[in-house]
This record gives C-alpha cells, sequence and structure tokens, in this order.
C-alpha cells in the first residue's frame, strides 16, 4: 500500500503538454521574435535519450533554430548568418525530472543555461537576428508537421524532418510573440497527438494580473511581475510611482556597459523610453543618450517639447510645436524607434513621438548604420563636458540646450528589446549602475508656486470681471443666456477649457428648420448654421481643444457669409441660398439644452448621444455685450454650474472603478467604462441585471421623441450557447431603416440599412462559446465601427444617401421578420446601452414609460459599496448643494430598524425643496417645484424597519413624472410640471439636520429626528459620492462601515407567535419557523401562492447527507382554503420509504405518518378550516412523541407505546397542493386555495420555489402572490356557497331552504347555476359552527438540540441538558381584514396572543440559505414525471400574470396506449382472484382480527384528560391497520 501511494503521488506532480513521440506528433506556437536581444524559456522532462524539442527557421533561406536530445544531451544547432554553430550541454537528462532551459541571443553572444549549467559562443557575421519575421516560420515544439515531408525546400535544415521525435512533456514556453511585445507564456496554435495534462496549472487558471508572467510548478502556478509596474503574489499591487526632483545642477546617470554582462555598447532593433514629468521653466533636458556620435536628446525649449536625435549618417530634429507643456501639469512621453533594414548598409529608424496621448508625431531618418546603440543614459540634465574614456570624444554642446532640468520627472522606463530598465527605481536602490549627481530628491517635492498663483490671480480676475467665468461640473448642466437678437447680425465670442472630448457648446433653435449651434466632437469644434435652406455643418480648425488651456472662440455673421476662428486660425463661411435672415428664439443655450428640447437636428452628434459641454466658460460676449455667467448661474442652476475655473487634478484613483472598470479622466471628475464587465454604476460596484431569454421572449422599447439620428453609440454585452440569434436591433413604422446586431453560426453580424441600402459587416468567431462578449457599434454617418470585447476592430463605410438611420422602436433578443432573419436569442443579456442610456437597468428599475418585456430578470442580490453608519439620531452630514436641475437621479441604499427618521433634506430657492424621510417604517417623498408640492410614497408591502439592505431610486422621467422605486416595488406620480425646474440651494443634509432645524422644515414633514442605521452605495446625479470625504459639515457620530447593534430580545420582541433565539442578530431575532411568518421579528409575510381552480401542484427534492439526519418532521404552515377534501403536503422518505401526509378530510385537519410498519393518523376535530379564514397548523414528530395543532386551539398529542424510526439520510420529496398520480398521470385530491409560510425542518419551499432553485418545480395553475389575500372569502364567495349545500339548521322548525344540485362534477367546480331552490324562508343559510375554545395548560417537550435555538438551558452546547418548559396557550382572538385588493399592501396581520411557546423549537437539523438545499437532485432540478406534460414545467412571472386570463389547462394525461389497457384488464382479473382468496382466508381467520383491538389500545395519549383518546381502527387500502386518534 505504500508502495501504491508513492505511485499515485509521482502520478500527481504538474504537468504541461504531453507529446506522445509518434510519427506525427507535433505542437505548433507563434512565431519567436529573434533579435539582438531575445530569450526563450522552457521547462521538459522525459525519459527518451532523443528527440527533436524545438525547431524554426526563416522559412527555408538561410537562418535556423534545432533544439534537440542527442544520448541524453541537449544540443543547440543554429545559424543566423555567419554559419551553423552548435552547443552541448548536459548529461543524464532522460531522468524523468523537470529540466528548465534558456536560451538566450544578446547581441553577437549566444548563451545557453540548463538548470544550473551554462554555455555560450561568440556568433560570426555581423547580424544578429534570425531572418525577417515575416516570413519565419512558427516555431514547432517535438516535430513538424507531416505536410514538411512534401516541401523540403520550405525547410532551412531540411534533415530535421528525419529527426525522432520528442516524446515527453514541455511547459512554460515563454518568449516574446512579436517586435513589440513582452515575453510570455504561449499558447499552442496547432497539434497533433498532444494532450494537455490537468495538472498545468497556469493553464487551467492564470491568477496573475496586469500582464504578470505565470509559472506552472509543481506547487501550483506562481507569478513572475517582471516588467510590470505591479508586485504581490498575483502581482495585484501598483507600484508607486517613483518620482525624481531635479533641480537644474543634478542628474541621474546610468552606464549600460555594464548591464546584463554585455559588452558596450547596448545594441537593440527597437527601443521605447517613457516617463513623465511636470515643470513651470521653459527650457531644460529631460532625457539624453549617447554613443560615440549617436544620440537621442529629449528637452524643453520655450516652453515646447524637442526631439533630436542622430543615427549613423541620418539626423533627425523635431518635436510637438504649437503647445506649452511648462503648465506645471504631468505630461507623459513615449518615444520609439526601429530600425529597419533598407540595403546591405543603409536603415531607416522610425520613430514615433508621443505626448498625453494625444500629440502623436511620426518621422522616418534615413541613415547608415547597423543596430541602435547607446552606452550612457542620463535624466534631468548631462555633466558640464560629455566625454567618453572608451569612445572617441564628441562634442554635444552644440545640439544641447544650456540648461538642465528643474522640476519632476517620474516612472522613466526604458526598454531595448527585452531588457527593460527602470532608471529612477534603480536610482533608489544605489544600484551600482546608476549614480546620482548633484542636488537630488527621489519624491517630488516641487513647490512650484507661481503657476499655481497665477491660476489663483486670473481665477479671481475673472470673477471680479462682468463676465466671470463659471464650470460646468457635469454634462446635464446648462444655462440659458440671452440670444443675438438680430436677424441679419450675429456676432459672439468667449473662451473655453476642457478636458473632455464632446459636448454641446452653444445650441439656439429657430422657426422653420432656423438654427445656429457650437459643439465639441471628438476633441474639436464644429459649427452648425440652418437659415431655412439646408443644415450646413464645418469643422472649425484643426486645432484639439481638449487640452486643458484657453481657448478664444470668436465668430461674426452678416447675412449668409461670416468668419469664425479658434485662438490664431481663422476662416470664413458661406451658407448657400438667397436666405439672410436668421429666425432664432430670443434665448440660447450654453453648454447643454433641457430635456424638453426636441427633437434636434440629428447633425448635431453630441446632442444625440445627450452630452453636454464640461469645463470652463469665460469672457462670453453676444452681440458686444457680456453676460454676467456667474449671476445667470446663482439664478438657475447653481449645484451644477460653479463660480471660478480651478485647475483640474487627477481625478482617477486606483480605486475609483471597480471590478475592471476603465477610469476616465474628465473635467474635475471621472467616469468608469462599465461595458465590459458584469457590473454598472458610477463606479462598476454594482452587478448588472440580466435578462434571461430562452428563445421566445423579447423586451421592446420605444424610441424617444428624437427619431432621426446619425450617430450612436451602442453597446451589448451577451453570453449564449445557440450559434444564431438576434440580440439588438432598431426599426422604423415609415421606412425600411434598422440596425440588427445578430449572431449566425458563432459569428457577429452587423446589418445596417438607411434609406434601402443594406451593408453587412461581419465579425468575430466562437462568440456562442456560453462566455460573456461585449460588441460595442460606433456610427458617425456613414462611418461603422464594430468592436468586440474590446479587442477586435473592423470599421466600414456605409453605401448610403444619407447620414440619417431612422428609427421607432429598439427590441432586445429579437429582429423583424425577413426572409433572412434569425430566431430569436437564448441566453442572457446586459448592459444594453444605446447612446447614453442603459435600457436594461431603466427597465429593472422600472423607469421606463414605454416598454414592454416578456422575458425575465435574474435575480440579482446588490451589495452595499462603501457603507456609512449614523449611530445616533442626532448625527448628519452637510454635503455640497444637490445637483439637480431638470433632472433628478438619487440612488443608495439604507438599513435600519427605526420606523421614523430624516433621510436628506435639500433646501432651495423662493419655495423649492426636497424631502426624504421614513414615515411608520415608509419611504416618504415630499417635493416641491415652482410652489407646488408633489408627494409620493413607497409602494412596499412590509416596512423598511427590519434591518435588512433596501436599495432607494428617486428619478424624474418624462419630466412631470416622478417615481419611486424600492426594491421590487415602485410608485409614481405626474406633476404635471413638465417645464418646471428643480432650484435647489445651499447644502445637503444627509441622515438629519441641526436639531434647531427641525422645527422650521416645510410644512408635510413628520420628521422630529435624523435618521440612525445604515446608508451605502450613495449616487446623486449619476456619480458616486463618498459622503465622509466630501462632507462639508463632518460628524464625529458618522462612521465608516456598517455598526451592529447588539439585540436584545424581549417577550413582546417577536410577532405571531415567534420566539426569541438564544443568540439574536440584527437579522435573525426571533424563530419564525412554526408562525408562517417571516422576518427578524416574525412580522412580515411569507411567501405565499395559490392554487386556482384547474389543478397545480408544487414539488420539492433534496438530499439529506450521511452525517445530517434528523430525529423527526417538524411543519407549519398557513392557508386559506373553501375545500373540505384536499391533500395538503405529502412527504416521503425514499430511504426507509416512510412518509407524512397533511390533509383534510370534511374540512378537518388531519395528519397521517408511517411508523413501524403502520399508518397513525392524528386528527383535530374541533374546528373545520374550510372556512375562508386563515389558519395555521403546526406539527412535530420527535422520536414517539406527535403533536397537532390548529390556530391556538387545543393540542392533540399521541405517544405510541413504541418508538418511531427516526428518520435517516437520504432523499426527502415534497408535495405540495395534492398528491400525483404516476399511473394515472393526474394529481389527486388536489388542493384550492392559499398556502403561506411552509417550513418543513427548516426548509421553505415556497421561498425556493419563487427563486427558482434546483430542485424545485411548480406545475400547473399555481401562482405566485404579492401578499396573502386574508379576504378571500369575499373574493370568491361561489366557491364557498358550493359548500354550505352541505349543511342545514339542526333545529326543529326551522325552514331552512334545501339545496339541492342539478349537475355535477368531480371537483365540484360549479356556479350557483347549478343549483334550485326549495321551500320557504331565506334564500341561503350559511352554517356556523362554533367549536368550544378551551383555555388548556399543556406541558411540551423542548429537545434543546440546538443552543441556536434554545434560549433557557442550563449548559450551551447541542444536545446537551434537555429542559422541559411548560406553555399555557390562551384562546385564539381572530382577526378581521380589510377588503384586499392587487393594487395596495396593508400592513401585515398579527395574530394577538398573551404568551406563546412554540409546538416545538427548530430541530438541530437546520438548512442555511444556499446550502444543500439549494442543490440540484439528479436531473437537474426537472420533473421526474415521465407522463407530465412538459409544457406545465414552466415558471410564470406573477408580475406578469392577468388574473383574469385563461390559466393552464388541468394536468391530466389522455394518450394512455391500447399496452397499458390490456395490462389494466389482466391486473383486474388477478385481482378478483386474490380478492376470492382473501375472503376465504378472512372467514377462516375470524378471531385474529378480534384481537387486534385490545392491541390498539396500548397506545396512550401524553396526558389523562376529561376528552380520553382513544384508538379506532379505520378503512383503508392498504392490507396494514390504520390507527385514527381522536376527540
Amino acid at each position: 500500500m505504500y508502495l501504491l501511494f508513492l505511485l499515485l503521488l509521482v502520478l500527481r506532480i504538474s504537468k504541461g503538454l504531453h507529446l506522445a513521440g509518434t510519427d506525427q506528433s507535433y505542437a505548433q506556437f507563434s512565431k519567436w521574435y529573434i533579435s539582438v536581444n531575445s530569450s526563450l524559456e522552457l521547462e521538459f522532462r522525459t525519459v527518451s535519450k532523443e528527440g527533436l524539442l524545438l525547431y524554426t527557421d526563416d522559412g527555408g533561406y538561410y537562418d535556423f533554430l534545432e533544439v534537440k536530445l542527442v544520448e541524453e544531451r541537449l544540443r543547440v544547432r543554429f545559424n543566423l548568418g555567419g554559419g551553423a554553430e552548435t552547443l552541448n550541454i548536459g548529461e543524464s537528462l532522460a531522468d524523468g525530472a523537470w529540466h528548465t532551459l534558456k536560451l538566450t541571443f544578446l547581441g553577437s553572444l549566444t548563451s545557453l543555461a540548463l538548470d544550473n549549467h551554462i554555455a555560450s559562443r561568440i556568433s560570426k557575421g555581423k547580424e544578429f537576428y534570425l531572418g525577417n519575421f515575416t516570413t519565419n516560420s512558427y516555431l514547432y515544439i517535438g516535430g513538424l508537421p507531416p505536410w514538411y515531408k512534401k516541401q523540403l525546400a520550405n525547410l532551412a535544415l531540411p534533415s530535421v524532418v528525419f529527426e525522432p521525435r520528442y516524446s515527453g512533456e514541455v511547459r512554460n514556453l515563454i518568449y516574446a510573440g512579436d517586435q513589440f511585445g513582452r515575453p510570455r507564456n504561449q499558447d499552442m496554435m496547432a497539434y497533433k497527438d498532444v494532450r494537455l495534462t490537468s495538472q498545468d496549472h497556469c493553464r487551467l487558471k492564470n491568477p496573475c494580473l496586469n500582464s504578470g508572467l505565470c509559472l506552472s510548478t509543481d506547487q501550483g502556478s506562481v507569478c513572475n511581475c517582471r516588467g510590470t509596474r505591479f508586485t504581490g503574489i498575483f502581482c495585484e499591487k501598483g507600484l508607486p510611482d517613483d518620482e525624481l526632483s531635479v533641480w537644474g545642477n543634478g542628474y541621474l546617470a546610468l552606464d549600460l556597459g555594464r548591464v546584463g554582462h554585455l559588452s558596450p555598447p547596448l545594441l537593440a532593433e527597437q527601443d521605447n523610453i517613457t516617463l513623465s514629468f511636470k515643470t513651470e521653466a521653459k527650457d531644460g533636458i529631460i532625457f539624453f543618450s549617447a554613443y560615440s556620435g549617436d544620440y537621442m536628446s529629449l528637452y524643453l525649449s520655450k516652453g515646447e517639447i524637442r526631439l533630436d536625435l542622430r543615427i549613423g549618417t541620418g539626423r533627425l530634429k523635431t518635436g510637438v510645436s504649437k503647445k506649452r507643456f511648462n503648465d506645471n501639469e504631468w505630461h507623459t512621453v513615449i518615444i520609439h524607434r526601429r530600425a529597419v533594414k533598407l540595403t546591405r548598409t543603409l536603415y531607416n529608424c522610425k520613430v514615433t513621438l508621443e505626448v498625453d496621448r494625444t500629440h502623436r508625431e511620426r518621422w522616418t531618418s534615413p541613415g547608415i548604420y547597423n543596430l541602435l546603440a547607446s552606452t550612457y543614459v542620463y535624466v534631468g540634465g548631462v555633466p558640464d563636458k560629455l566625454t567618453h574614456v572608451h569612445y572617441r570624444p564628441h562634442n554635444y554642446a552644440n545640439i544641447l540646450p544650456s540648461a538642465n532640468f528643474i522640476g519632476c520627472i517620474k516612472n522613466v522606463e526604458l526598454r531595448a528589446d527585452s531588457v527593460h530598465i527602470y532608471l529612477i527605481q534603480l536610482g533608489k536602490e544605489e544600484n551600482s549602475l546608476v549614480s546620482a549627481n548633484g542636488q537630488l530628491e527621489f519624491k517630488c517635492n516641487a513647490h512650484f508656486a507661481r503657476e499655481i498663483q497665477h491660476d489663483v490671480l486670473l481665477t479671481r480676475f475673472y470673477d471680479e470681471t462682468s463676465s466671470g467665468a463659471v464650470t460646468f461640473t457635469r454634462p446635464q448642466a446648462f444655462l440659458r443666456i440671452p440670444g443675438f437678437g438680430d436677424e441679419r447680425h450675429s456676432q459672439i465670442s468667449l473662451r473655453i477649457r476642457t478636458l473632455e472630448h464632446n459636448g454641446i457648446l452653444l445650441y439656439s433653435p429657430g422657426q422653420g428648420g432656423h438654427f445656429f449651434g457650437i459643439e465639441e466632437f471628438a476633441s474639436h469644434l464644429y459649427l452648425h448654421y440652418n437659415l431655412g435652406t439646408g443644415h450646413v455643418k464645418m469643422r472649425i480648425s484643426g486645432s484639439r481643444v481638449d487640452d486643458g488651456q484657453w481657448h478664444l472662440l470668436q465668430m461674426t455673421r452678416r447675412g449668409g457669409e461670416g468668419n469664425i476662428s479658434l485662438d490664431s486660425q481663422s476662416q470664413t463661411f458661406k451658407i448657400p441660398g438667397n436666405q439672410r435672415d436668421l429666425k432664432l428664439m430670443e434665448y440660447m443655450y450654453l453648454a447643454g439644452l433641457p430635456p424638453f428640447q426636441v427633437p434636434h437636428p440629428p447633425q448635431v452628434w453630441s446632442a444625440s448621444l445627450g452630452l453636454g459641454f464640461v469645463g470652463c466658460v469665460r469672457d462670453l460676449i453676444i452681440q458686444g455685450f457680456p453676460v454676467q455667467l456667474n449671476e445667470l448661474a446663482e439664478e438657475q442652476d447653481s449645484g451644477s454650474v460653479k463660480p471660478s475655473c480651478n485647475t483640474p487634478k487627477r481625478s482617477c484613483k486606483e480605486t475609483s472603478c471597480e471590478h475592471l472598470g476603465v477610469c476616465l479622466e474628465g473635467w474635475h471628475r471621472y467616469s468608469c467604462d462599465c461595458t465590459n464587465t458584469g457590473y454598472t454604476g458610477p463606479s462598476c460596484n454594482r452587478e448588472s441585471s440580466t435578462i434571461q431569454m430562452t428563445g421566445y421572449e423579447d423586451m421592446k422599447v420605444l424610441a424617444s421623441a428624437q427619431s432621426d439620428i446619425e450617430a450612436d453609440d451602442i453597446s451589448v454585452r451577451f453570453r449564449t450557447v445557440e450559434p444564431s440569434g438576434v440580440i439588438f436591433s432598431t426599426s422604423d413604422d415609415w421606412s425600411s431603416d434598422r440596425l440588427e446586431i445578430a449572431l449566425s453560426r458563432g459569428g457577429l453580424v452587423l446589418t445596417v440599412r438607411m434609406d434601402g441600402h443594406e451593408s453587412v459587416m461581419l465579425s468575430g468567431f466562437g462568440l456562442d462559446n456560453g462566455n460573456w462578449h461585449t460588441v460595442h457599434v460606433v456610427r458617425h454617418g456613414r462611418q461603422v465601427l464594430l468592436e468586440i470585447d474590446g479587442a477586435s476592430q473592423r470599421s466600414e463605410t456605409l453605401m448610403s444617401s444619407t447620414p440619417i438611420l431612422k428609427r421607432a422602436r429598439y427590441s432586445i433578443g429579437s429582429g423583424i421578420a425577413s426572409s433572412q432573419s434569425y430566431p430569436n436569442f437564448s441566453g442572457s443579456i446586459q448592459q444594453v446601452i444605446v447612446n447614453g442610456r442603459n435600457l436594461v437597468e431603466l427597465e429593472r428599475n422600472q423607469l421606463l414609460s414605454n416598454s414592454e418585456l416578456t422575458a425575465r430578470f435574474k435575480l440579482n442580490i446588490e451589495v452595499p459599496f462603501h457603507p456609512i453608519t449614523f449611530a445616533s439620531e442626532q448625527s448628519f452630514l452637510g454635503l455640497p448643494q444637490l445637483k439637480t436641475y431638470y433632472d433628478l437621479n438619487i440612488r443608495f441604499m439604507f438599513k435600519t430598524k427605526e420606523r421614523y427618521g430624516l433621510l436628506l433634506y435639500n433646501g432651495g430657492k423662493h419655495s423649492d425643496f426636497i424631502v426624504l424621510e421614513l414615515m411608520d417604517g415608509h419611504v416618504h417623498l415630499l417635493l416641491s417645484i415652482d410652489r407646488k408640492s408633489v408627494e409620493l410614497k413607497d409602494n412596499n408591502p412590509i416596512s423598511v424597519s427590519d434591518n435588512q439592505w433596501h436599495t432607494l431610486t428617486i428619478s424624474r422621467i418624462d419630466l412631470d413624472t416622478v417615481v419611486l422605486s424600492l426594491d421590487d416595488s415602485s410608485s409614481r406620480v405626474e406633476t404635471g410640471l413638465s417645464n418646471s425646474s428643480l432650484q435647489l440651494d445651499g447644502l445637503l443634509f444627509l441622515g438629519g439636520v441641526r436639531a434647531e432645524m427641525f422645527p422650521e422644515l416645510p410644512a408635510g414633514v413628520f420628521s422630529k429626528n435624523g435618521f440612525k442605521g445604515c446608508l451605502a452605495s450613495l449616487e446623486f446625479a449619476g456619480e458616486t459620492v463618498e459622503a465622509l470625504e466630501s462632507a462639508v459639515l463632518p460628524s464625529s457620530d458618522i462612521n465608516q462601515g456598517c455598526e451592529e447593534e447588539r439585540v436584545e430580545c424581549r417577550d413582546d420582541t417577536c410577532g405571531n407567535l415567534g420566539t426569541c433565539r438564544s443568540r439574536p442578530t440584527p437579522t435573525k431575532i426571533c424563530n419564525c419557523d412554526l408562525t408562517s411568518f417571516t422576518g427578524p421579528k416574525c412580522l412580515d409575510e411569507s411567501v405565499s401562492f395559490e392554487w386556482r381552480e384547474k389543478t397545480g401542484l408544487i414539488k420539492y427534492e433534496y438530499t439529506i447527507g450521511r452525517f445530517e439526519r434528523m430525529d423527526g418532521d417538524v411543519f407549519a404552515l398557513g392557508l386559506i382554503t373553501p375545500l373540505p377534501d384536499s391533500v395538503i403536503l405529502r412527504i416521503d422518505h425514499k430511504n426507509d420509504n416512510t412518509y407524512l401526509e397533511l390533509t383534510l378530510a370534511d374540512g378537518k385537519v388531519v395528519v397521517t405518518f408511517y411508523s413501524e410498519k403502520k399508518e397513525i393518523v392524528v386528527r383535530e376535530n374541533s374546528q373545520k378550516v374550510n372556512d375562508g379564514k386563515y389558519h395555521v397548523v403546526r406539527f412535530s414528530k420527535i422520536d414517539n412523541h406527535a403533536l397537532l395543532q390548529v390556530d391556538d386551539y387545543q393540542v392533540k398529542s399521541v405517544v405510541p407505546t413504541t418508538a418511531t424510526r427516526r428518520n435517516p439520510g437520504g432523499a426527502v420529496k415534497l408535495q405540495i397542493g395534492g398528491k400525483w398520480n404516476q399511473l394515472l398521470g393526474q394529481v389527486q385530491r388536489p388542493f384550492q386555495g392559499v398556502l403561506a409560510g411552509i417550513v418543513y425542518n427548516g426548509v421553505r419551499p415556497l421561498d425556493l420555489v419563487k427563486q427558482r432553485k434546483g430542485g424545485a418545480v411548480l406545475m400547473g395553475d399555481v401562482r405566485l402572490l404579492k401578499q396573502i389575500p386574508f379576504n378571500y372569502r369575499e373574493r370568491n364567495l361561489d366557491l364557498f356557497e358550493r359548500m354550505q349545500q352541505t349543511d342545514s339548521s339542526s333545529a326543529p322548525g326551522v325552514q331552512d331552504d334545501i339545496i339541492i344540485p342539478k349537475c355535477t362534477s368531480r371537483r365540484k367546480n360549479l356556479n350557483s347555476k347549478c343549483y334550485q331552490y326549495s321551500g320557504s324562508g331565506d334564500e341561503l343559510i350559511t352554517p356556523v359552527y362554533n367549536s368550544p375554545r378551551l383555555e388548556v395548560s399543556t406541558t411540551w417537550t423542548h429537545p434543546c438540540l440546538d443552543d441556536e435555538d434554545c434560549w433557557q438551558m442550563v449548559a450551551e452546547g447541542s444536545g446537551v441538558n434537555v429542559e422541559q418548559e411548560t406553555t399555557t396557550i390562551h384562546p385564539y382572538i381572530s382577526a378581521t381584514f380589510s377588503t384586499f385588493e392587487e393594487a395596495t399592501y396593508p400592513e401585515s396581520t398579527e395574530y394577538h396572543y398573551e404568551t406563546y411557546s412554540p409546538i416545538y423549537p427548530s430541530l438541530y437539523y437546520t438548512t442555511p440559505q444556499g446550502g444543500r438545499m439549494e442543490e440540484s437532485p439528479p436531473g437537474g432540478g426537472r420533473s421526474s414525471y415521465e407522463n407530465y406534460d412538459q409544457k406545465y414545467n414552466i415558471y410564470e412571472s406573477p408580475e406578469e400574470m392577468d388574473p383574469e386570463t385563461n390559466p393552464r389547462e388541468r394536468v391530466k394525461v389522455t394518450n394512455l396506449t391500447g399496452t397499458l389497457l390490456v395490462i389494466g384488464i389482466i391486473c383486474v382479473v388477478l385481482s378478483a382472484v386474490i380478492l376470492i382468496i382473501v375472503i376465504v382466508m378472512k372467514m377462516r381467520t375470524n378471531t385474529d382480527s378480534v384481537a387486534k383491538v385490545p392491541e390498539s389500545k396500548t397506545f396512550l395519549p401524553e396526558e389523562t384528560d376529561a376528552n380520553v383518546f382513544a384508538a379506532k381502527p379505520v378503512k383503508t387500502n392498504s392490507s396494514k391497520p390504520v390507527k385514527e386518534w381522536y376527540v
């Protein structure tokens, strides 16, 4: 056994690719870019002495590389143009152990490292790279493809095809796969007779982040973070910036001659220099490198970036002009050089200079040289005299500025092919290769105050002048300013400053199509004019305006001609036609437009995308008169338009965007691109809403008033395993225009049809692999860009006569029917964003006014984001004013136990204000807009004071509608204020106000104190709010995180007969298992279902683990029913074939269970429950003690003489609402009515059905209810009229009407027309059954099997010191309920008892949420009924079901075959024979049956009372006697 264990241990060693070594085995990988600085690594192990391990060449010319095993030694043979050379290393390599091979080409030096041994050789010739990367072959492991044997001319070493193939394993193959890439772990492209073993950890799951290199070891995967700016086990921790302060007389020097054991200089085919700097100095050397007469110099000259380089005989001197970079802001510079061979001696040096990822220039400098070379590198300056000891001296004085750099430099990285050097990091570590000279500091300590002081003075100057400067902080902000006022003459000038790329700057509508506007799109300005003769759109200049600098814009028009200039660039324009008058409104909009300003000209693309200008505006002059921008901002939208204009700081932080969202810098703000993630929100912090479709559903949304659009930005995220289906489409009612995104055979098909011209674009493949994919479509007129998963792109120009795409509606998951139409989509869809509107999220929050959804949403559980705790009712925060004007967007999560408290308050101008508060456990919104009050309350059926997290959303849609969404419910109100804005002013108070402010709050506010609890996920105006960081008025009583309070549970804490837990928590205070209610205090209604007239059934099947046995059965439920006879609940234990069944017999509750080969019956005879009222049934059977209680009536107890068997582990099947007959294919004794709060041994099957968990199946005519209909009888009087004909008055002389049935039905499914009336007296008499109400004292045995539910114990521990508790049950007082209506949600009804303890506490066998109870049984949770029609196994969305629609037909199988009929006849004959035999035997054994009566009397009740329990045999279909216990 020990040897076997060792053998198994050896087999579990980590493996990689296993090559069989057959005549056809090989593995193909991407090309290896071999240059003067290249390396390859791999690990291998084998037991074969010979074999070809690796091969690549230049495509059949001269150069090749071959690695093979020869007599257990490794031999490397290569030719790089100077002739073939060989290296040998190692011995006894066929030992079955892993060996590490590393092959390195460094100029003329070739080195081979095998484990701890190194061999090297100086290569011949002048070229140090293999062939041409374009024509080189792929890299092959283990052998070559068989077809090479017929194409030997394609091999530089033809004899390689005769080499024996490698048999063994290979892993961690690492090299650079292209000329720009870093070395990485390569993926196999093609193979034959290769298997991927299960122990290659990196291929199974790569845990390395941020381009970290994954290495597979015997101990698992290990991340190598080399070449990245990250560290940590998974390269998950970003390294801090490497910063350097230079003061003009210092510099950092690096001697490259000693890097990597290289002889100087460092040679490379290509190199990259990346760095960032900030300064206020106009001149200074930033970076300099040189070798002999070659050099490269990056410096500032008069604030402009200059680049000067010389290679061989070629020289290039250029830079970025007309732009100043000495603004004391960080700027990033990237220089890329690449040597391209033209002839044997002539090369081209292709140079790319990029600054701030916006300024990009490319040049080519020819020259006679071999490779790029460097000896020394200087950062921040150079020595006074640049001379070199080892090379001829060269005078660089004429090519360098006189001054060194003054300012800060950070993150200087030099890449020369595969060599990566971080210069400042080496300097901080005091590496011997780096020397620090002069005055340096390894951090940015830039006290350059002149630029900052200049900004402050400039801002103050503009604030004090007549025009002033304002900042528009969000795209929805705008100001209404005066118009031109002259139809023939227009003149306007202003200065703008921004970092953002798109937005409306000026917008002036007119009459008859007349229009004037200026927009920023793609970082450039565009002028729009329309004098009624056609729309004119022109680009103002070639200069970008998103550089953060002030730009002067001036425009003058006289008639149909004009002049417009941006800074110093001016151009004229002429409007076609003879029209000279521009008929505009008397006003125009600055930086945006109100939402009611639709439709807009489709040529204004920023308006189509809903984007306003975000940035600064000053010096606005219209028709020669300055405009008081500060005063207008104060009068209109003071929350979103701020006075002054400050230089923005970097807004994006590492934690700004969650879940790998991409942070985008803006003007004093950031935004997160979440389209390639499964999350949404301003910070990608909450899980996206997901629509699940089966191919028969879709979602349709009517387009807004703007139906003609020239620009679209659409993104959709989907997941499917179906190869074809329509994902998204648009359609129009009056034209054939459409845009359709669909899958066809796993590839993406984009179809765009405009004005009768249709274009089709294909892209991607394998998108039906069950993974999430993101499609992004950008259309600018006729130009379309298609992107998949942020990588593959394809663009095309549409062949259409117009750039306008008309649409009337959007469809998700379906398209329009055509000859080439695709099927509906089957799978999951999320993140459907159309021109800035997330349609799926809006539909989930019920914020779409014209939409239709037939699919269903996946259940999402939102996680609180950045929670804070308000510890007392006096605590509050003062935040900046809420940003709202015509729009209103508030979203947050809250959690509290208090029923009253002020959530937020913001006062306003005139009488405007907004208040959110808790009022009696519900959310109350109070708005005042333009002196009109708007009041709205939530529609949630339960109180929010349950210490659970709730999500609240307040939105203003369609201008005159306010929507309040709380969790899954919503309410709305029409304001009638479509053209009125909410003008707030002052601080936004969060969680309360100052104590003296409460009496001064507006009328209608009920709060007298602040909010006490937790708030999280704060989002105001579409922005994430960090309340503690942005607070203007902070508070020490408010802490980060959500702090739970210690919960105390008293006798009156739990409602509806719930009991206190021994260790209550805020979410689990009371044990509600035997109440039929739920919630922390058993005050909330449980999940309820209604079984309607046509048959239905719910079943749930699960498995109890081997060590999770139960000691009995405990269940409770609430019911309302009109039927006197039905099966309510059936429980089958498959391991020992025992069962338990709850039924109604003559309207009375009966529980039957099987024990010790006998059926035991417990009956409640004192009360009928088919009276239309809500009744609670409780039952427990533990060991030899069975208890039954209905409402608070006397408990029925049965104690058989022999203990019942404990339930073993194994499968348990629950049937609710009837009992399925497999043979007949129908439900026997079906239930009709309402069942709620079913709990069986801690399992809540109705909750699992609602959540669509595995193992839970709903069939037939059953629907989910929003709340328990306590007025069920009033709503279904006809059902109870049918039942009343069974009883008549028993008093003599009473002339009751006798009801005689005229028609019959197996289900008594009749109405009043089925009866005829005879006799005299009242038309209908309803008998009332008044059973005695007894106040008794019953002793209950409480087995404290778990200290969680036992709150009176001598000692803690499971099953220790079991106590007995005496419980007094008082008479039940019936409650009266109001009429039930679908649209109203009354408070949860509570049973009123004086004192009560449950019939039984929970068993020690409990079921946590998300545990095994959610696991699917065999069959994946589908129905196991073979004869059941599968059309009933469909979940219905209860919110979408119409109560008046025809429900599903009754479950019944009608296609029994003739074979079954023959079998039935045979069974009848056999039954008759058996019956005769039984009768004969019965006659012979009559005395035996008499003897059984005394035996049944040995079953004694638990207590002796006036009501004596007796056993009575009853009839049964089984041969086993049935014991019926009755009072």
